[in-house]
């Protein structure tokens, strides 16, 4: 077993592809084109939810830039915003529910332009037979973009709407459009959650947090703050991805916060209260991921290899304890037959009506972050192996001999990191659905 292990999830992605063209220094070549998918939505066979004049009830809408200049109808802009409102917004829920009332699209297109446009842009991505539309999406978005990097007067929805795109990155805004999977999503990922932090700062919206320093109304403040938070996970959930360290702009501790304090996330029916616990789950995995990158990363330069695997180990040793209580707490996903039950004290209320895609996710991100813990455990103990007198005489471009390994100290870790692997890719393939859920989620679960 070589001990040629990356530090990072991205440089592993690109080991193994490089492996795959076979070479280790091989130069970056373009992939396969997408795979082909079905569009989940006929634009043609779908009305608005209200069946009324378009003209004469959107007049707000009317006046959006890619109505007016004859790009796109009405029809079809309603029909896109619905289209993201039941498959895309689960997954990041800082767009605010009522943005996607009928009602409300007026005011949604004509004020928050960032944000409305970033959702069409999204959503037109999964619609293989209309590609045009996302091209003009598209189009329209990379000129907002624009405005946004060049200091353009603008609002929380423009922070949204960089935080939305960093999650999709809608293949129509890549610099090389159709390539995906060749590290273009993450380069264009990192620039947006880094312009999104930016324009946050600028908007002030850390003070939301602050006890008598935001003045704003009630929901205003609600939703200031899980933009904020939303800025916390995007830059948390990159920088760990990328190995790359945490951008100094990004909010710290003062995003430990419950949904309950978010209007936004406030539940209507069981399946949005699942969503917003969801979404407080996901947050707690990513503050454990995050202090887990921060130890990983703090001594990756130190030439104590000794102290620093010891280190290492013990505070593995920690964060482990630490996702057992975040487990009891928030349950286990079994994966049976393709269905997913979620039996723990807070979901037991609605388990059988809970989304079962949600569950997925957070399952999937559990199984994410044991791997990478148990990894970074089994390469510190082969690296304290090495340097014992076992492996006396070995030199450094030799593979370490493993015999008997149920015999080390490294086997539990090994053992843990392939069945966190192996539990991920089985929901991967088995309990996902691949056109009615994994086609619409972040790109962070298949990439």
């Amino acid at each position: 077993m070589c001990l040629n292990i990356p530090w990072n999830p991205s440089d592993a992605w690109q080991y193994l592809r490089d492996i795959a063209n076979g070479s280790h220094d091989c130069p970056e070549t373009p992939a396969s084109a997408p795979r082909a998918r079905t569009a989940y939505l006929q634009l043609s066979n779908t009305t608005p939810a209200d069946t009324v004049d378009v003209d004469e009830a959107y007049t707000g809408l009317m006046k959006y830039k890619l109505i007016q200049n004859g790009t796109l109808d009405a029809e079809t802009v309603l029909c896109l915003v619905q289209l993201y409102a039941s498959r895309f917004h689960s997954y990041f829920p800082v767009v605010p529910k009522g943005n996607f009332d009928p009602h409300t699209l007026n005011e949604f297109a004509s004020a928050e332009k960032y944000l409305f446009t970033a959702v069409l842009t999204i959503s037109s991505k999964s619609l293989d037979n209309m590609q045009h539309i996302h091209e003009s999406c598209s189009e329209y978005m990379r000129e907002l973009l624009s405005e946004i990097s060049f200091g353009a007067d603008c609002d929380i929805d423009a922070v949204e709407a960089l935080l939305l795109l960093a999650q999709w990155e809608p293949p129509g805004l890549l610099a090389r459009v159709g390539y995906i999977g060749n590290g273009e999503e993450d380069r264009a990922a990192w620039m947006h959650v880094g312009l999104a932090l930016r324009a946050a700062q600028f908007l002030g919206l850390e003070r939301a947090f602050v006890p008598g320093e935001s003045a704003e109304p009630s929901k205003r403040g609600s939703r200031q703050r899980l933009t904020w938070i939303g800025c916390y996970m995007s830059d948390r959930l990159l920088s760990t991805r990328l190995g790359r360290s945490f951008s100094p702009s990004s909010p710290g501790s003062t995003v430990a916060s419950v949904y309950h304090e978010f209007s936004v996330l406030q539940p209507t029916n069981p399946e949005e209260d699942a969503q917003g616990k969801t979404f407080q789950a996901h947050l707690e995995l990513i503050q454990m991921h995050s202090n887990f990158h921060m130890f990983r990363n703090s001594d990756i330069c130190t030439t104590d290899h000794a102290t620093m695997d010891q280190d290492h180990l013990k505070s593995v040793e920690e964060l482990l304890v630490a996702m057992s209580n975040w487990h009891r707490i928030w349950g286990i996903l079994a994966c049976e037959e393709v269905m997913i039950t979620f039996w723990t004290p807070r979901f037991a209320a609605d388990y059988k009506t809970g989304p079962i895609h949600l569950k997925a996710t957070l399952q999937m991100a559990y199984e994410y972050l044991r791997f990478d813990v148990n990894a970074l455990a089994v390469k510190s103990e082969m690296r304290r192996a090495k340097s014992s007198d076992l492996y006396v005489g070995c030199h450094d471009d030799q593979d370490i001999p493993i015999n008997n390994s149920n015999g080390t100290r490294d086997f539990p870790f090994m053992h843990d990191a392939i069945d966190a692997a192996k539990m991920y890719l089985n929901i991967l393939a088995n309990c996902v659905d691949p056109e009615e859920h994994l086609k619409f989620m972040p790109l962070r679960y298949y990439l």
